[in-house]
């Protein structure tokens, strides 16, 4: 019997499409390389035309990341021939079709984000045809099947509706005692609404807060691109990611538990007769309420903290400095913010209300889930190698760390708890010795190896991560120290006469060191997002001899310096920061480390090349002020030498390095007389968004001080609710499980098990859920904190000051965990007790 062929839709449309895009792309023009238009084959034509795609463009730059991408649309549009030859013997591959969109789609995104050479007319007309092509014939295909579903749904609706109907009539109104049920239910559940409340409470305080800090700052702080996100917006953006996450996160927890612990009253409801709209006003007036009530009073929380951090800045800062008013602005982008993690809790939600509302289905009985059987051993060796390079590559607070860590302790705890119950399970003795305690784990292993591993990610973040830079940040010396300058300025040549008449006319001191500007091709001051966008501007570094750097020395009383031998090819790094900030490499540029950096003298687009550097060694100390949060004007010491030689050779405008120190009263009026050197200069500011032609001591210091009050506001909020996620988690967890516990301790006390026992069995399967997160966590955050002393290379002080802060905090944290735990303890004792004795009563 004769194959009936496949029937294709859309045959001849898909056939002359792809026909004229694979024409399109041989004989229109390409790209435009700027000196000549090339056709697709004749761009690749002219690249092995001259040898490569490194002798066709000497310059480098981005089209040698376009010139990779463009095989991909060369791989296109040979898919596009296949698939002709194919429509016209009436097949069609759909593997084929697939590639050849993946092809396009993948090569038009790595063009749009590399660019490197300009699209001509077929670039686009390819990319689009092939597109229409797409949607033309996905439409056709499915248009057919997609009508006959939507008219099967429409009945289904009907006929469902039309049942709800029938079942559900209710012509007359609910008696009093109906309501009254419904009170008295409401006063039995209140300990659900306090912990749903509780969860939105945390979500609407911080909103306020961190809002509250960047309105009220900002006629403080300097003015900084939130898009590019510098400084203070540095601190806001990577906090509130985390919170909103962790936010909708435990709100979403915390309703579906709610929700799940409703379902047993729903169902009651039904029963006596409810109608299912008055249940759906019953679920939305409980959600409502609680959530209002949850921002009326975090909204009320967080502006007690704004209050009490602007009496603290007033009275830091002085009366003279204005620091705005709180104003209903920050109400509105507080509740903003509120309403879009609701919208997103409650959509991870709404199968479950959905379920409830229509279906009124009971919580599933528990099944069995399966224990991993297969590569327990090779996947537990890679978790524990996941956690070996975290700990010895740990680079300073990094997040990119903490989660190599936790898939790593994710692989551990799944695949090694399996292989050693596996182990285990062959020794009879052992196996029944410890068997009460370990039921949970056959039967739920999954869900208590995630709750293990989320438990201990939330430990380590809230003590290896934020409160190393929460208690940085506390010890920290006072802002004032950390500018020991009023004045810093980039001195050029002719600027002699302006530094000498400003000594002259206020009684100023000015000392004058000879440097060199040492630019680096990119700098570190911007965040994240300056990559996405491709902006990444170069950074500015003083560059001075060893002998300048024994006098700044001198210059601050501190204790003479070792020497440093440095060599011509050496070059030493002072790192102007205090200690809540970590190590930043001077050049963040591919290739290039910390130990490595690409430097060169002068202007970025000034004579001579960028090279390596050999760092010897490095510090952490303020010379001659923190300018910029320590991400621009670092010192950068060489050899007196290679500087020597450097500095006769230069014809660099900036030559020396001016401290200026002034009288109190006349601080303005220099001000004013260094802002006329900065409009001479203005071109150096024009290279990156935080170099200055000079720094003023009181900007500086407040910008400091706004920081320092931020983080400090934030980095606690983030703790805050890194802790109360970790109690609702364990809270929730066996309050999900203490039905199945009581009637599992039911059935030991039937068999005759003893009180005394039974209430040693369950702090034995309760306790290590607390006890095995807390100990990873703590231990693995000493060993960051220890890696922290070093790279940042604090003193013994420095280190006596953080233990006594960073321990107190830890502690504190530790026992508000264990003391939570040793209630949940408590609770599920007289719980298992109470339970007993109904059981008994209901026998007798």
């Amino acid at each position: 019997m004769k194959k009936q062929r496949e029937k294709i839709e859309g045959k001849w449309f898909s056939f002359i499409a792809c026909l004229l895009a694979v024409t399109g792309a041989f004989l229109l023009p390409w790209a435009d390389v700027g000196v000549k238009e090339y056709t697709l084959y004749g761009f690749f034509k002219a690249v092995y035309a001259a040898g490569g795609i490194a002798e066709y463009a000497p310059d480098g730059g981005n089209i040698y990341a376009s010139y990779a991408v463009s095989y991909l649309a060369l791989a296109a549009v040979l898919l596009a021939v296949v698939h002709e030859v194919l429509l016209l013997c009436s097949r069609r591959n759909r593997i084929l079709n697939a590639g050849m969109y993946a092809c396009t789609f993948i090569y038009f995104t790595g063009y749009t984000i590399f660019g490197g050479y300009d699209a001509g007319p077929a670039l686009f007309a390819f990319v689009a045809v092939i597109g229409i092509e797409f949607l033309v014939v996905l439409y056709l295909e499915q248009s057919k099947e997609i009508n006959e579903n939507y008219r099967l749904m429409k009945k289904r609706e009907r006929r469902e509706r039309e049942e709800r109907i029938r079942r559900l009539h209710f012509p007359g109104r609910y008696p009093r005692e109906f309501y009254a049920v419904i009170w008295d239910n409401f006063k039995y559940r209140w300990k659900n609404y306090v912990l749903f409340i509780l969860s939105g409470v945390l979500s609407a305080a911080f909103l306020t807060a961190a809002i509250g800090m960047n309105y009220i700052l900002h006629s403080v702080h300097s003015v900084e691109d939130i898009v590019l996100g510098t400084g203070l917006q540095q601190i806001l953006i990577r906090a509130v990611g985390l919170i909103l996450f962790l936010t909708i996160f435990l709100t979403a927890f915390v309703f579906s538990y709610y929700i799940k612990s409703r379902m047993s009253d729903y169902r009651m409801f039904t029963v006596l007769g409810i109608r299912s709209r008055t249940l759906s006003v019953i679920m939305a007036a409980e959600y409502a309420g609680s959530l209002l009530i949850s921002f009326i009073a975090g909204v009320a929380a967080g502006t007690g903290i704004l209050l009490y951090m602007r009496h603290l800045l007033i009275k830091k800062l002085g009366p003279d400095v204005t620091v705005s008013d709180i104003s209903p602005v920050i109400f509105l982008f507080a509740l903003a913010g509120y309403i879009i993690v609701l919208m997103i809790a409650t959509a991870i939600n709404y199968e479950s209300y959905l379920r409830v509302r229509d279906s009124f289905a009971a919580v599933k009985d528990v099944v069995s889930e399966k224990i991993p059987g297969r590569f327990l051993i090779p996947a537990a060796l890679l978790g524990l190698e996941f956690i070996r390079s975290s700990i010895f590559d740990y680079s300073d607070t990094s997040m990119w760390t903490v989660i190599s860590f936790i898939l790593g302790l994710y692989l551990v705890i799944s695949y090694g708890k399996a292989f050693l119950m596996k182990c285990i399970d062959k020794s009879d003795r052992y196996y029944y010795r410890h068997l009460l305690e370990k039921i949970p784990f056959y039967y739920r292993f999954k869900k208590n190896c995630r709750y293990l591993v989320m438990l201990t990610a939330i430990h380590l973040l809230a003590l290896g991560v934020f409160l190393i830079q929460l208690c940085g940040n506390l010890i920290a010396e006072p802002a004032e120290k950390l500018c020991p300058y009023d004045f810093v300025l980039m001195m050029h040549e002719g600027d002699e006469d302006t530094v000498a008449d400003i000594e002259q006319k206020y009684g100023a001191r000015a000392d004058i060191v000879p440097m060199l500007r040492v630019t680096s091709p990119t700098g570190n001051s911007f965040d994240f997002m300056a990559s996405l966008i491709m902006f990444a501007p170069p950074g500015q570094n003083a560059g001075i001899s060893e002998s300048t750097y024994r006098k700044l020395y001198e210059a601050r009383r501190l204790p003479e310096p070792p020497a440093l031998g440095l060599k011509d090819d050496e070059i030493y790094l002072v790192f102007q920061q205090d200690s809540s900030f970590k190590v930043r490499p001077i050049d963040v540029s591919a290739g290039a480390e910390l130990a490595n950096p690409y430097l060169k003298l002068g202007q970025p687009d000034g004579e001579g090349e960028y090279k390596q550097w050999k760092v010897k060694d490095y510090e952490c100390q303020i010379l001659t002020g923190m300018l910029q949060r320590g991400s621009q004007e670092n010192l950068v010491v060489f050899s007196d030498d290679y500087f020597n030689g450097a500095y006769a050779k230069t014809e660099e405008g900036i030559k020396n390095l001016c401290l200026i120190n002034v009288p109190e009263e006349h601080y303005k009026d220099v001000d004013r007389e260094l802002e006329t050197l900065r409009e001479q200069h203005i071109g150096d500011e024009s290279y990156d968004y935080d170099i200055r032609v000079f720094y003023g001591s009181r900007q500086t210091v407040r910008d400091i001080v706004s920081e320092r009050y931020t983080k400090e506001v934030v980095y606690a909020f983030v703790i805050l609710m890194l802790a109360a996620c970790a109690c609702f988690l364990t809270y929730i967890k066996f309050s999900f499980e203490a039905d199945d516990i009581c009637r599992r301790y039911g059935f030991y006390d039937s068999m005759g098990m003893h009180e005394r026992g039974q209430m040693k069995t369950i702090k034995k399967e309760m306790w290590p859920f607390a006890a095995v997160p807390l100990f990873i966590s703590t231990v693995t955050a000493a060993i960051f904190t220890y890696s922290v002393f070093r790279l940042r290379t604090y003193g013994s002080s420095q280190t006596m000051d953080y233990m006594k802060t960073g321990g107190t905090m830890a502690a504190v944290y530790l026992v508000i965990q264990t003391a939570w735990m040793a209630w949940l303890v408590f609770q599920m004792k007289r719980r298992i007790r109470k339970s007993r004795i109904n059981v008994g009563r209901q026998e007798v």
